[in-house]
């Protein structure tokens, strides 16, 4: 059995480096996908639009375009919204109901 992925062969390094990430080598993720899709995730941890708004301290229109890929967020915005992401979620998550299972005292003979 192989241990991690690069590990062994120096030249399998080579051979993905210059096979490159799929996505990248097709340009299939352009920069305002990129932008977009990391602004929505920061959203959705601090709890929606509204809130990254109130983060970013900007008006709820300007978090509407950049959501909607209308307009390009600042780099600084960006770059925060992944130290948002990175520090996980902020709205307080449901919590499933957990049973404890209840033993019956076993009788003493």
């Amino acid at each position: 059995m192989e241990g991690p992925a690069l590990a062994g062969d120096p030249g399998r390094l080579d051979q993905r480096a210059a096979a490159g990430h799929a996505a990248c080598s097709q340009g299939g993720m352009d920069q305002q996908s990129i932008y977009k899709r990391t602004l929505y995730y920061a959203a959705e941890a601090l709890g929606g639009p509204r809130r990254l708004a109130a983060f970013f301290q900007v008006p709820e229109e300007k978090v509407a375009a950049w959501l909607s890929g209308g307009e390009s967020p600042p780099l600084e915005v960006f770059l925060d919204s992944l130290d948002v992401i990175a520090q996980g979620p902020y709205r307080p998550l449901p919590r499933p109901l957990r049973r404890s299972a209840m033993r019956e005292p076993v009788a003493e003979k």
